[in-house]
This record gives structure tokens, C-alpha cells and sequence, in this order.
């Protein structure tokens, strides 16, 4: 990892456009009109100094796509007669990434940099296409902002120091335009209301970690730790609304569903998780051409009752022809070790 100096560099940026519109292409076969639509990319950055301690750098990304969702269904008439039924429905989608940062020099053995992002996705009209009527829309909403900051202190010739934190906030939702119950005809339509419900999804992701790295002779040693809390709040009624499902037209005209499905119970639910890991390494270079790692890693967390997680690794790399000043062409590791898979909050 290179660190560059804060306060140095020059104001430097670069933009590029792009885009497409519906004058440019041809007619969706199965609708004889349709809306108008387009696409936009644009994406951006730039960067420069603050005074002699500090740079900053940000970068933008926007796209957005208006696009269509075809329609082509069978439907009844007020006679029972079956007709196709074709239409072109908008679909605009978007997407923005926005993502400052700033390097400042604390001190001449002190870096801080500090990072932002917002990552925002916006759909209207999702979920109609092919048989899925108007009805079957719902909109989404994503939100995601993230905050990093880094510490890197050199604490003597031979020792680095660093400090990460994250932060991290999601919100996802997905809002159905139309809560009546679901109309299922296989092969033909499906109407009434949305079964994909409202989903709320709220998340809170923090994560501290300290590592420390010195070279000592023929040995290069890193040991750390590191501190995760995730917490998930979520709102779903999919399903709540109920769900019709008909054989056919025939059957939907003679008002005989096949099957009913619904979705009853507790709408609201949230978890919190918390692990925490600590590590030491060494890197013990026997000779130029032959190097022996080894190490050994803890990790615990809340919600399992096993907390005896030791991880050991051990492995080895040697170059044959290596040694005597000579480049080594190849090189030979192996290895062997414990790892574990942390209980995620989906579980």
C-alpha cells in the first residue's frame, strides 16, 4: 500500500456523457404506440488540494434509464369473450452515486482520510410485464450512505499503526400502487392488486478495526482487532394481501379459483449481531528463499452459544532457485488453517 502526501496535488478532473433515445430505435412489436423514452450515463470526478495539508478528491455517477414494460395479456370481455390485450407502461428507473474524500496530513507521521458515498436507486412501475397488468405496479426506493475514516500513524521506522472505521446506513423500500387482492389466471393474466405488499428494510452496519505492523529483523509481524455491530429492522406484508390462482379464462369466468394463498402474521422483525476477532501474524523468513507464516485468529459473537473459535494457519514459501542474489522464476507455497463463516442476521 502507497500512501501519497496530502497537499500536493493539482486540480484534475474528467467528465463523460452518454445517452440513447427512443427516435433512434425501433417500435416494440407487440404495442402499436408507446411512450417516449431514453437513457442518460453520465459519470464525473475531480480533485485538488487544500492548502499544504490536505486534498480532496469526489466523484459522481447518474444514470438514468426511461424505459417501458410491454403488456401482452388475455383478458374476458363484459361477454366472456376472450381478447388480447397489449400496452406500453413506463418504467423509469435511476441511479446516483455521489463519493467525497479528503486526505489530511496531521502531523508528519499522520494521515486521517475521511470518505462519504450516497448510493441512491429509484423504480417506478416495476413489477408489470407480460401478463402482470398495471395493477401489478409497485415503486422502490434505496438509500445507501456510507462514512469511512482511516487513521494511519508511523510510529517508529519499523512500526505502522492504522485505524478504520465504517458506518454504513441502508434503507431499502418497495411500496405496492394497489393493495387488493391478487388475480392469478395461468397463461393468461395476472391483476388485482400488488402481492409484493410494502417491504421496508432498515439497516445499521458499524465496524472499528486497529492493525498494527513492524518488521523486526527476518520477522514481519502484524497483529490487530476488530468490532462489527449489524442491526436490521424490517417491515414486509408480501402476500398479506391474498392471492387468487384460476386454471384459465374458463375458470375465471366461472368465478372457480383453484387455489388461495395468503400470508398472515407478525409484519415487523429486527435483529442485532455483534462479533468481535482479534489476530497476530508473522512472517519468518528462514532464508532469502524460504519464508514460514504463521498465525493464529479468535472471533466470538452474540446469538450462538459456541464461543470457542480459535482459527490457526500455518504455511510456507520457497522459491527452489532462489537465493544469492539470483531472482526466483517459481515459487512453491502451501499451507493449512482454520476459517470460520460468521452467523449473518439473515438467519
Amino acid at each position: 500500500e502507497i500512501l501519497t502526501k496530502p497537499g500536493t496535488d493539482k486540480v484534475h478532473g474528467n467528465l463523460m456523457v452518454m445517452g440513447n433515445d427512443s427516435a433512434f430505435n425501433s417500435l416494440n412489436p407487440f404495442v402499436t404506440s408507446e411512450p417516449s423514452y431514453y437513457t442518460t450515463f453520465m459519470n464525473g470526478s475531480i480533485g485538488g488540494s487544500l492548502g499544504k495539508k490536505a486534498s480532496w478528491f469526489g466523484s459522481v455517477f447518474r444514470r438514468d434509464n426511461a424505459s417501458n414494460s410491454i403488456i401482452n395479456a388475455d383478458l374476458l370481455d363484459a361477454n366472456s369473450n376472450v381478447y388480447n390485450y397489449s400496452a406500453a407502461v413506463a418504467n423509469p428507473q435511476s441511479r446516483l452515486d455521489v463519493s467525497p474524500r479528503f486526505d489530511l496530513q496531521l502531523g508528519d507521521k499522520n494521515t486521517l482520510t475521511v470518505r462519504y458515498m450516497l448510493d441512491r436507486q429509484m423504480q417506478t412501475n416495476s413489477g408489470v410485464s407480460q401478463f402482470a397488468l398495471q395493477t401489478q405496479a409497485y415503486n422502490v426506493a434505496n438509500y445507501e450512505n456510507s462514512l469511512q475514516v482511516s487513521d494511519t500513524q508511523v510510529l517508529s521506522a519499523n512500526t505502522v499503526n492504522e485505524t478504520r472505521f465504517q458506518y454504513i446506513r441502508a434503507h431499502d423500500s418497495q411500496i405496492a400502487q394497489n393493495i387488493d387482492p391478487t388475480v392469478s389466471v395461468q397463461g393468461a393474466f395476472t391483476g388485482g392488486g400488488s402481492n409484493a405488499g410494502v417491504v421496508r428494510d432498515n439497516q445499521d452496519r458499524f465496524e472499528l478495526e486497529n492493525d498494527t505492523t513492524e518488521a523486526k529483523g527476518a520477522h514481519a509481524i502484524e497483529f490487530g482487532a476488530r468490532l462489527r455491530l449489524t442491526r436490521d429492522a424490517n417491515f414486509s406484508t408480501s402476500g398479506f394481501n391474498g392471492n387468487y390462482i384460476y386454471s384459465s379464462l374458463a375458470a375465471y369466468a366461472a368465478k372457480t379459483p383453484s387455489e388461495y394463498d395468503v400470508t398472515a402474521g407478525k409484519a415487523n422483525s429486527n435483529v442485532a449481531l455483534f462479533d468481535a476477532g482479534v489476530f497476530y501474524q508473522d512472517d519468518f523468513k528462514l532464508r532469502p528463499n524460504l519464508t514460514l507464516s504463521y498465525g493464529l485468529r479468535y472471533e466470538a459473537q452474540n446469538r450462538i452459544s459456541d464461543h470457542n473459535d480459535w482459527a490457526p494457519r500455518i504455511s510456507v514459501a520457497w522459491a527452489p532457485a532462489g537465493g544469492k542474489g539470483a531472482p526466483a522464476k517459481t515459487v512453491i507455497r502451501a499451507g493449512y488453517g482454520w476459517f470460520y463463516d460468521r452467523f449473518g442476521a439473515s438467519y
